[in-house]
């Protein structure tokens, strides 16, 4: 049985779990190019186009349904996906481990997919020659599975540090503002591209994406977002993976409160987030089985460890990012005592630098590509609907003007 053949029938036995059989037929479409235009109102729009905002690319896509999202994004992203499918393959390869002993993790995973986002990973796949559902499918969910099943599980695994983010919220009368730095290893740097795409009935988003991956970085205009990562020693659960919850959040959610519970949906990592609506920020800090939430009284900072006390045995190392959290406490504390808060503040708070651990801005260190460092960054204020972003080194990089 070759391998389309078998995507096919695994697709099939999914969809009539959900009682949507018919529609993974319809979708059954060879791998052509698709259109370059809709038509809207009498007029042309291309779908899908690559912008520049400040000498910021971002790709922006219009389509009329997951399928065409997914297959607009395989399209005019294939370069960074068909990278981030060399970057995981071989760090699994690295690892002693093989695809053979993955797939069954990956398809546990895939049976929480809702049917829309399956059609979603199809496009993507049935965009790029190169690849297939199953290699679209394993960086969907690529985070999940190391960070939430695999370091659990095997003591041998090296502890793996390719992601450690810096997230925080500041909030003043007329101000609401986040703002990030996605740190991740130097390997990724070239699968990394923003994207803001539109669907019928759905807000307009704009999020960060890692190859195929999505991750609640970003802002559907009436919530943003922030998340960073903490490794434990907790076993999550084989749940929707953090990716496809980042897509169904963002198309959701109209609330920083619905938006959260959407991502809880989740829980097949261990994470920290910051979500922001017009009414204020709230954070969360998360276990599989529990989490602390908590409204934000005039600024936050979350990084790559937690302050909750009952969830410290559980760090994986519970020095980790102690120094960068105080640093990134300090000067948010700082900002907020001006009372008048402005975007440049949260970017200058991105960009602190001391050479030390303290570091919020980690440049990149070309001899060690596996280490982390800084390769991408937002920012927001959700009552302005003003913000940032860009990829690499906030210090040194114009800023984009998010669209």
């Amino acid at each position: 049985m070759n391998k389309k053949v078998k995507i096919s029938l695994f697709l099939i036995v999914i969809s009539i779990s959900f009682g949507f059989t018919s529609i993974i037929f319809q979708s059954n479409t060879s791998k052509t190019q698709p259109e370059n235009t809709i038509k809207t109102s009498g007029l042309y729009q291309k779908k899908a186009e690559w912008k520049y905002s400040g000498g910021q690319p971002y790709l922006n896509i219009i389509a009329k349904n997951h399928y065409e999202l997914g297959r607009l994004q395989g399209e005019y992203a294939k370069d960074q996906i068909l990278y981030a499918d060399y970057v995981v393959k071989s760090l699994i390869a690295s690892y002693n481990l093989s695809l053979d002993f993955l797939m069954p993790f990956v398809y546990l995973y895939a049976l929480n997919i809702p049917i829309q986002y399956q059609l979603l990973i199809l496009g993507t796949a049935d965009a790029i020659l190169e690849l297939g559902y199953e290699d679209i499918l394993l960086q969907h969910i690529f985070i999940d599975m190391f960070y939430g099943i695999l370091q659990p599980l095997m003591v041998n695994l090296p502890n793996l540090k390719i992601a450690g983010c810096t997230a925080l919220g500041l909030k003043s009368e007329d101000r609401i503002i986040i703002g990030q730095n996605m740190d991740f290893g130097l390997i990724f740097s070239p699968a990394i591209y923003w994207v803001n795409y539109k669907l019928p009935f759905k807000p307009e988003v704009f999020s960060i994406r890692l190859g195929a991956m999505a991750l609640p970085i970003g802002t559907n205009r009436k919530v943003s977002s922030l998340i960073t990562l903490v490794q434990t020693t907790k076993i999550c659960k084989f749940n929707i993976p953090i990716s496809i919850a980042s897509y169904k959040a963002f198309e959701k959610a109209k609330n920083k409160e619905v938006f959260l519970d959407t991502l809880f949906e989740s829980r097949t990592c261990t994470w920290n987030f910051i979500v922001s609506d017009k009414k204020g920020i709230i954070t969360s800090e998360a276990l599989p089985d529990d989490e602390v939430i908590e409204d934000v009284d005039k600024y936050a900072v979350k990084t790559n460890t937690y302050l909750t006390e009952s969830f410290k045995p559980y760090l994986l190392n519970p020095y980790f990012s102690l120094e960068r959290q105080a640093k990134a406490t300090e000067l948010s504390a700082i900002a907020i005592s001006d009372m008048a808060i402005e975007l440049n503040e949260v970017m200058n708070i991105l960009s602190y630098y001391d050479g030390t651990e303290a570091s919020i801005l980690r440049p990149p260190d070309f001899s060690h590509p596996e280490n982390t460092c800084t390769l991408s960054y937002f920012s927001h204020d959700i009552k302005t609907q003003k913000g940032y972003f860009g990829l690499g080194n906030v210090a040194i990089e114009n800023w984009g003007v998010i669209p």
